[in-house]
């Protein structure tokens, strides 16, 4: 058939057959598939699939993948086998299982092992603290975007080019937590780097080149390579001359931000891992995720909305109608604006922007799914396909916001919706950007309506690992700003004297002469500061007394705000109290830094005194300010998260404590139970196992004596009159309305005292898993002096009695005013029956299912307002509240009564009624007014744990009995102006049938 002459095949015969041999021996014995890896492409040895790719995987390869071989596919690049993980579950799954591994190095997105643990653990625990992603940073946020709208407001109309528009911006965010600073505008250095700055699209890890042994030596002479290239090498070069900066500038150094943390940590050098060269590879990693991420979707979000005019209309119509037009939209509305919520994920998901997500490596050979994987290999996770298929999206080839969306209206998640990655290496950065893609978008478009001018590009799927954000030019036209009135009564004097014609006849001269007099003082001595906010008449010396002798009662505070509006004065002797009220204001004034000091109180001053032998009048951390106070509530905070606070793996401990307290509720057999104090051994002791290692049994001696008598937040005034006298405390304890509270006060230090000591005799508890035993180790490092003993004590009395008064007082309300209303009652145990049952005990999982216990749960809180004005914060430089003029060590009080008890913000607010906290299909609805645990940067430290702790001791209370009044001596005490105190009385238990 075929020309050949049998010379031929009988000379080339043999050759052949060896050839054919050894390339089969090879590919059998060097190469090939591994045996029962998964199915794929042909891996051949050396090129793997190459002959299948020639360029590499392409988009379409990718995607065709799934469709072929399943939910787990392969292919090989040169000598990496990979492995493309698909379908929603088995992703989850996967990336619970297999390990962390990326490939080693520095930083902590290419780091692996110990090392990325270590790192990311550190960098999260501190940017935490600093703030990230946490409501509390939302004024830096708005400061920034402030300036970006006022920027393009100055465009008036004229097209703007989009690409690069939001980075600024957004890097700053992150930079004043990283870096302790930001870049202005027109900052030569930045300008420039952003011009060339690339993005992931721009760096594909699937190309055959990246795969080649020693490339990286030849990178920079690549024709197709030498840009990126660059890129890095000159992003490089920048972040180590700001970090150069950095380290020169003393201010910075000391200040409170994240390299300045991760610098005292290199200082240690307790750990080889924390050095400089890791610090450049942090500073990198944040620099580019923070800037560009973020960014993209920002620019892909205007895009997509301004294609879409019936989208931008209906997020700026909730916008109206939710947030209005006289207030800036805050993160606290996002629960109310859900087809805004709905907008934002359908732009992240239509943008894809890291569609498979960055590789993860096998440390180990081991088994996914039955399949053999060695170690070594690829992992890559097919988020595209979860994020683009109609399996799991009711539109999932247009941009619709309706695919988050129930047939209600209401935002409705989807396990598919993962743009942020999915397992253990999930990007660290996702509560930064949700809360800042929040703010942008509804700040945005409250303010403007945007029009696409032209598409240079759409968004560029050429990248099969990352997208890339169209680059377009829009107009942005701004809205009108609709403006509600403020009613402010006149700030003149609130009275009118009557004269008789008499008085004015004999008594003038004298009169003008007392008159002149006092105007004089006035002026000279004590005037009102010039532009302070508007209030009672403050003299010289004696502040406001004379309108108020007895200080200020609570309904001399809550007319202040109808009289003077959101922001009024006082004063008492030589202090000024300046009170904030709205609950926007109470978010606006209390976020800022210069308003988180103490001022000092005689009930901290006294009690340091005699905690430290006279040695100090600064130490525990609700009292005092600064740096001492931030570094004794991160140490706090830090440490009682790692020993379970707040946290549900910490609620066996908390039903352990119920079901003993329920014990002995049981064995009453339905005698009247005095309820003063029932609660405060159980909440103590939940406590108290986590901060001493230890709790306290029923019939100890020494704490059943201290309860009976034990201090409460209403037992101190700290505006009366007494306590703001200069001196006063050389006479205390012989004042007789004094003296009392500070016997109470004396009893808590002396059992505080013998506490530590007992703790420090007991080798057992040092070397515990406590709190306490963590702050000793800390004193012993002797790295900073404000960790030591009296410090030490004066935070485990903080701890003891905030643990044990604040939730025991609620929970004493609770049962006190669900007593008195039967219907409540009743409601909280039917909803328990049917989504709990009885044969087993509520847990925090049950919560988001439990709407009418969590909405009575929180009426009793609002009802009870425990602390009506909080405790008080002092500004610690002059400043700006509203336009006003604060001076250095004013006052400043917040308002949480008015937020409480202010029909503004309530249906119901004069009485007890779960309803003012559920919309009208009985869904638990939340209330930016309900703020029981004070507001801004110093709210209550210990919010999860109480949170936690109410839930349980509720639901498993309620659930085993019904509660009757029997006798009440005192309802909801009001008569102290700060706090008040739970009801005294007495109530019957009966067990329900299980």
């Amino acid at each position: 058939m075929f020309p050949w002459g049998a010379g031929l095949v009988g000379a080339w015969l043999p050759t052949f057959l060896m050839v054919l041999f050894t390339t089969l021996l090879v590919l059998t014995v060097f190469g090939g598939r591994p045996k029962n890896f998964p199915p794929g492409l042909m891996i051949l040895p050396v090129v793997g699939s190459l002959l299948s790719m020639p360029l590499g995987p392409s988009v379409e390869m990718l995607r065709g993948l799934r469709k072929k071989y399943g939910d787990i596919s392969s292919f090989a690049i040169f000598g990496t086998r990979m492995v493309v993980v698909s379908g929603v579950s088995l992703m989850k799954e996967v990336n619970r299982i297999v390990t962390e591994g990326r490939s080693p190095g520095i930083g902590i997105i290419g780091s692996s092992g110990q090392v990325w643990q270590e790192q990311r653990r550190f960098m999260l625990h501190h940017l935490r603290d600093l703030g990230f992603g946490k409501s509390s940073y939302e004024p830096v946020m708005i400061e920034e975007i402030a300036e970006l709208m006022d920027l393009i407001t100055k465009e008036e109309g004229s097209p703007l080019e989009m690409r690069r528009l939001f980075n600024r911006s957004v890097i700053n965010i992150l930079w004043a937590m990283v870096m302790g600073q930001r870049y202005h505008y027109g900052d030569a250095k930045l300008e420039k780097l952003m011009v060339n700055l690339g993005q992931p699209a721009d760096f594909n890890a699937l190309t055959p080149a990246y795969h080649i042994p020693h490339l990286f030596k030849f990178m920079e002479y690549l024709p197709r390579h030498s840009s990126g290239y660059k890129f890095i090498r000159t992003l490089s070069d920048f972040l180590k001359k700001e970090i150069k900066d950095f380290m020169a500038d003393e201010e910075l150094r000391n200040g409170d931000n994240f390299t300045a943390l991760f610098l005292k940590e290199i200082e240690k050098k307790e750990n080889p891992n924390f050095n400089m060269d890791q610090l450049a590879g942090l500073v990198f990693d944040l620099f580019v995720a923070g800037m560009e991420t973020t960014s993209s979707t920002l620019t892909a979000a205007v895009n997509l909305i301004s294609k879409h005019p019936e989208v931008q209309r209906r997020m700026q119509e909730e916008l109206d109608e939710v947030v209005g037009r006289d207030r800036l939209p805050t993160f606290s509305d996002v629960e109310r604006l859900p087809y805004v919520q709905a907008t934002i994920n359908e732009v992240q998901r239509v943008l894809n922007l890291i569609k498979y997500s960055l590789p993860h490596q096998t440390n180990e050979d081991c088994k996914l799914c039955g399949y053999d994987i060695p170690k070594g290999t690829w992992l890559l996770t097919n988020l595209d396909d979860a994020l683009r298929n109609s399996e799991y999206w009711k539109n999932a080839t247009e941009f619709d916001p309706q695919n988050f969306l129930d047939e209600y209206g209401k935002y409705k998640k989807n396990n598919a919706f993962m743009p942020f990655g999915v397992g253990k290496r999930v990007c660290a950065g996702e509560p930064l950007a949700r809360l800042e893609l929040f703010l942008f978008i509804t700040h945005l478009y409250q303010r403007f309506t945007f029009t696409l001018v032209e598409e240079h590009k759409s968004i560029v799927e050429t990248n099969p690992m990352f997208n890339s954000p169209p680059e377009y030019s829009a107009i942005a036209k701004c809205r009108p700003i609709i403006q509600t009135s403020t009613n402010h009564n006149s700030r003149g004097m609130s009275s009118v004297l009557a004269w008789n014609a008499g008085l004015v006849g004999a008594w003038l001269p004298t009169f003008l002469l007392v008159l002149f007099t006092t105007l004089l003082l006035l002026s000279v001595l004590g005037r009102r500061p010039k532009n302070f906010p508007p209030g009672m008449m403050i003299l010289p010396v004696v502040g406001s007394l004379l309108s108020m002798p007895f200080g200020p009662s609570v309904e001399i505070l809550r007319g202040l705000r109808k009289k003077y509006g959101d922001i009024a004065s006082f004063g008492i002797f030589g202090t000024r109290v300046v009170l904030v009220s709205g609950v926007s204001v109470m978010k606006e004034v209390f976020a800022l830094r210069n308003t988180t000091d103490r001022p000092e109180m005689i009930f901290t001053t006294v009690r340091n005194r005699i905690l430290t032998d006279g040695r100090t009048t600064e130490v525990g951390i609700g009292a005092v300010s600064g740096q001492l106070w931030q570094e004794q509530r991160r140490f706090l905070l830090h440490h009682l998260r790692d020993l379970g606070f707040g946290k549900s793996s910490y609620e066996p401990v908390m039903v352990e404590e119920i079901s003993e307290l329920m014990e002995c509720m049981s064995k009453e057999k339905g005698r009247p139970l005095e309820m003063r104090r029932l609660f405060n051994r159980s909440v103590i002791n939940i406590l108290w196992a986590m901060v001493m290692g230890r709790r306290y049994p029923y019939g100890h001696v020494k704490l059943n004596k201290l309860i009976h008598s034990f201090v409460q937040p209403a037992d101190f005034n700290i505006l009366s009159p007494v306590q703001h006298i200069p001196h006063i405390l050389k006479i205390m304890e012989y004042i007789p309305t004094e003296k009392e509270g500070l016997t109470k006060l004396r009893n808590i230090l002396t059992f505080v005292k013998e506490e530590i000591k007992e703790f420090m005799a007991d080798e057992e508890l040092r070397n515990g898993d406590n709190f306490t035993a963590l702050y000793l180790k800390e004193i012993e490092k002797k790295a900073n002096p404000n960790f030591n003993m009296d410090q030490l004590m004066g935070v485990i009395f903080d701890l003891f009695v905030a643990g044990m008064e604040t939730t025991s007082s609620t929970l004493t309300t609770a049962v006190n005013l669900i007593a008195k209303h039967p219907h409540v009652q009743r409601r909280v145990q039917e909803e328990l029956d049917e989504v709990v049952g009885r044969n087993r005990l509520p847990s925090f999982s049950d919560m988001e299912r439990l709407p009418y216990v969590q909405a009575t749960i929180h009426e009793v809180q609002r009802v009870l307002s425990l602390a009506k004005f909080a405790v008080p914060h002092m500004t610690s430089e002059d400043c700006k509240l509203g336009g006003y003029d604060i001076p250095k060590g004013t006052w400043l009080m917040a308002n949480l009564d008015d937020a409480l008890k202010n029909s503004e913000y309530w249906k119901n607010a004069r009485e007890f009624d779960p309803q003012n906290f559920l919309d009208e299909n009985g869904k638990y609805k939340r209330n930016n007014a309900f703020m029981p645990f004070g507001v801004g940067k110093r709210a209550c430290a210990g919010e999860p744990l109480a949170r936690l702790e109410l839930f349980l001791f509720f639901t498993h209370l309620f659930q085993r009995f019904t509660f009757t009044l029997v006798e009440e001596q005192k309802p909801i005490i009001e008569t102290n102006p700060t706090f008040n105190a739970a009801p005294e009385y007495t109530a019957s238990v009966k067990c329900r049938p299980k």
